[in-house]
């Protein structure tokens, strides 16, 4: 047995075949009928009508046989649809493509079979019209010409099925009717429509879904009505009133074509309902005015807004979520050398290759704009290094932009020229280690004939001598620890703090500074809680900034806590690192003031923090 070979337009065949929404319905007499007639005139005890689906013959019609399908692979028709004639197998049991056929061997016994394949309306060939017998015969030119006639019967009624189809799936109403003007045919859209079932459309004239006073369309139908060519309603499109059940009144748009089918002239007409198409004109209508409205104001805030930009000193870059340059600001484009036209409405990657002779670091700036764009939530500011088309520094700040109503616009990228604050910082900085190198001198002098002085050196003290010399001592200590402070805060600007790494033990080095500052804690009437994790690991680092680090953060805890408060210590293992963490009772801070932490110099606006000394 030999397989048929798949046709090499089987993609386009199969979808023209399932765009006929035939396959798996009932049977239907207008098949059935043909198949009938060419079992009698052929006087053959099997005739179907078949169709080639991907893996198997479907039979619309059956006569004489009562499976409804068999495999495509044993079957005759898959190599029935190859050729454009009527495929003739006289004898199957001497051919050897069939001769080893199940449907040969067994059930129905196939040994004569003529099949003339079936030309969809698209051109593809989608099954045949086929005649079985249990014998061996002859087949006649005669016979291949009846079978071609019947085969174009089929292909007919395919057609007329397949229209019935699009009819039924339309959504618009559709009513085909003769020269005469009666209806022959109704969609269901078409029943909906005008109230009335199909059986109480078709036979009746057209005008009977026409009001009596609707004369214009009556009289552009009359020529139909009367029998002409037709070619005053051929290809006509108007808007009438149309007539439902109880007298509603229906606003249509009716278009009507001149179609000849099987050698007669018919009339296909779509009809639509314009009633939801008024309602949403008059509504886009005053949609447009408030819309006009909208824009007027809209174009006013825009040039109000755009007049603030271009009149600030920061260059300015707003980008869309997607990625669009949504504006940039006059600043912006003297800062850049950059035109906004070139730039506004483009995807901001436009923008990116000047990066790279614009800024000292292009990629690290190019990936911080095109990460953050679409962040609704971060606000930052990071330090940009300008060197084209004149080297500045420059100090970014983002934020999320929203509106009243909190929807996402986009996001605002500043660019502030900080070269000059940065010279000025860079000189207060130099000042100040100058300044703190010149008072160290003097002061560690005045600290040590003090301390001599206090440990009698200079002979014995009174105690009125002894008081006066312990507050010089202590405020001389203070103004060491400020000279000290000042020359951390030029080292740490300058980029000069070198850091000394040791292995550090975390609970001996809590627990030392809470003995530094012990005392001071107990006199306000406060409690130190420790609460160290056991067997807490060694860490790697500098012993005497982590000192620092911690006395700060204790000290404040100790400064803005009030009598009878609370401070807790505590340590532990976070992944690989060690956790160190200081918690009080005080005051604490807002979150504009959280937002300030690490800014130098920065103090709450608080009556307690006006009560207490420090930076």
């Amino acid at each position: 047995m030999r397989k048929a070979p798949i046709p090499e337009n089987e993609t386009q065949r199969l979808a023209e075949l399932r765009s006929l929404h035939v396959l798996d319905s009932p049977f239907d007499e207008r098949f059935d009928r043909i198949t009938r007639i060419a079992a009698r005139l052929f006087q053959v005890p099997i005739a179907l009508v078949s169709l080639v689906d991907e893996n198997r013959q479907w039979f619309k019609s059956c006569h004489g046989l009562d499976s409804r399908e068999t495999p495509r692979d044993i079957s005759f028709c898959g190599h029935a649809i190859l050729a454009d004639e009527p495929f003739v197998i006289e004898d199957a049991r001497l051919d050897p493509r069939f001769a080893d056929n199940p449907l040969v061997t067994g059930q129905p016994h196939v040994v004569f079979y003529a099949g003339k394949p079936l030309n969809g309306p698209g051109g593809h060939k989608l099954g045949t019209l086929c005649l079985i017998d249990h014998q061996a015969r002859t087949f006649s030119p005669d016979d291949r010409t009846a079978l071609v006639d019947l085969a174009a019967w089929v292909e007919l009624e395919l057609g007329a099925a397949r229209m019935e189809t699009l009819i039924a799936c339309l959504a618009d109403a559709m009513l085909i009717f003769n020269s005469q003007g009666l209806i022959e045919e109704a969609n269901p859209a078409a029943e909906a429509l005008f109230g009335l079932r199909r059986d109480e459309l078709l036979g009746h004239r057209i005008e009977r879904c026409i009001p009596d006073y609707d004369q214009a369309a009556r009289d552009q139908l009359a020529g139909v009505e009367n029998g002409s060519d037709g070619s005053r309603c051929a290809g006509a499109r108007l808007e009438l009133t149309g007539l439902g059940r109880d007298n509603t009144i229906i606003p249509l748009d009716m278009s009507v074509g001149r179609v000849i089918w099987g050698g007669r002239e018919i009339f296909v007409s779509i009809l639509h309902d314009l009633t939801s198409r008024k309602k949403a004109a008059a509504k886009l209508e005053m949609t447009l005015l408030q819309l006009e409205n909208q824009f007027s104001s809209l174009e006013q805030a825009h040039s109000e807004i755009s007049a603030i930009l271009d009149a600030t000193k920061e260059a300015m870059l707003l980008v869309a979520p997607e990625g669009i340059v949504l504006e940039i600001n006059r600043r912006f484009e003297q800062f850049f050398s950059v035109v906004a036209l070139e730039m506004e409405g483009r995807p901001l990657e436009h923008f990116l290759p000047v990066l790279e002779k614009i800024v000292a670091e292009p990629d690290a700036l190019a990936r911080l704009l095109t990460t953050t764009c679409i962040n609704i939530k971060r606000r930052f500011k990071e330090t940009v290094s300008q060197i084209w088309p004149q080297k500045r520094e420059l100090e970014l700040f983002s934020t999320p932009v929203k509106t009243h109503g909190g929807s996402f616009l986009g996001r605002l990228y500043v660019f502030r020229d900080v070269t000059r604050e940065r010279q000025i910082d860079r000189m207060k900085s130099e000042f100040v280690s100058l300044v703190s190198h010149e008072l160290r001198t003097p002061i560690t002098s005045i600290m040590g004939y003090m301390d001599l002085v206090l440990d009698g050196d200079a002979g014995p003290l009174n105690e009125e001598q002894l008081e006066y010399l312990l507050i010089a001592r202590r405020n001389t200590g203070r103004l060491a620890s400020l000279v000290g402070d000042l020359l951390d805060v030029s080292r740490l600007e300058s980029g000069s703090v070198q850091l000394k790494f040791a292995e550090v033990n975390v609970k001996e080095l809590v627990e030392e500074v809470v003995q530094l500052l012990e005392q001071s804690i107990r006199q306000k009437g406060q409690s130190v809680e420790m609460k160290m994790a056991v067997n807490l690991p060694p860490v790697t680092g500098d012993r005497d900034r982590l000192i620092q680090v911690i006395t700060n953060l204790l000290s404040n805890a100790h400064k803005y806590t009030p009598t009878g408060g609370v401070i807790t210590l505590s340590a532990r293992t976070a992944d690989s690192k060690v956790l160190i963490m200081v918690r009080d009772t005080g005051i604490g801070l807002t979150p504009e003031e959280l937002n300030q932490l690490f800014t130098k110099f920065f103090r709450a606006d608080n009556p307690v923090t006006q009560q207490a000394g420090g930076t």
